[in-house]
């Protein structure tokens, strides 16, 4: 649920020390992108419940076949690569396994498995682009899912077998099997009390 930020320069060092320090007015929060700020505004009703239900479904079939995955929302501050190190706060990730952090902090995430993204008008370009080629070369990274908060449309892109990524399918209705992970997800589960207002400007969706 990024919005784009005021252009500043800064290096990782700089970027984790305003972050844990609570400079800049923490009260706000921000991506770090090819040593770049981006601002992450709020979200809408419809993200939050997405996200919400999205972060319950998972957690429930964790517990319901005793597996060692976990779960995490959007706090979660999670490492990325393109041309630099980016520390990102997908809206959830899940890690298969032992979660790994990068130094003894304990707040950035450095083996994600699958990220589900909840689209917006201010996000979808970076989202589909800059965002997805950076996680693409995360060695962890097995799975990417996109959500869209408009209409029920669900987008899977997966690494298979012989590491490659490819496109899955779109899923509207019924359920569908993540590719990399043992779970089933339903769309009416995803979408539960979300409620499509085809009159609302997508620009005020964050």
């Amino acid at each position: 649920m990024t919005a784009f930020a005021p252009q500043n320069t800064m290096t990782a060092e700089e970027y984790l020390r305003m972050q844990r320090s609570g400079a800049r007015e923490m009260t706000l929060k921000y991506e770090f992108f090819n040593r770049k700020l981006r601002f992450m505004a709020g979200g809408s009703p419809n993200h939050n419940r997405i996200s919400r239900n999205l972060t319950y479904l998972l957690e429930r079939q964790i517990r319901e076949n005793n597996t060692t995955q976990e779960v995490f929302a959007g706090d979660m501050r999670t490492i990325s690569y393109l041309q630099e190190k980016n520390y990102l706060y997908p809206d959830v990730v899940l890690v298969d396994g032992t979660p790994y952090f990068d130094d003894e902090n304990g707040d950035n995430l450095a083996n994600p498995t699958l990220v589900i993204e909840v689209l917006s008008e201010s996000t979808e370009s970076f989202d589909r682009g800059d965002k997805f080629k950076s996680y693409r070369q995360t060695p962890s990274m097995r799975e990417y899912i996109l959500v869209n908060q408009k209409e029920k449309c669900i987008e899977q892109f997966f690494k298979n077998e012989k590491g490659r990524w490819q496109i899955g399918d779109i899923i509207t209705e019924g359920s569908f099997k993540l590719e990399t992970l043992p779970f089933e997800l339903d769309v009416d589960d995803i979408y539960r009390n979300v409620t499509f207002d085809t009159t609302t400007s997508e620009s005020t969706d964050y």
